[in-house]
């Protein structure tokens, strides 16, 4: 993952959101096995690599939880 897939994206689809754009990134890493099952994914580890704000991660890890690729643990 790196801040440069945003510009990227953002050039193919200007009315794409950063939340959309955010969780199409995660997908991918998921799919691709650059993150693997059981890992840890955290808000503040996702913003700080991706240069975004948690907002936007937080919304695309709910997505990614409410469409089964990820679990959501409390805490």
């Amino acid at each position: 993952m790196n801040p440069q897939e945003i510009e990227t994206m953002r050039n193919q689809n200007p009315f794409k959101s950063l939340n959309d754009i955010v969780y199409d990134i995660l997908l991918q890493e998921i799919l691709s096995f650059h993150i693997c099952p059981g890992s840890r994914l955290t808000e503040s580890t996702i913003a700080q690599e991706l240069a975004v704000s948690r907002s936007p991660v937080k919304s695309a890890l709910e997505k990614l939880a409410e469409n089964n690729f990820i679990e959501k643990n409390k805490g």
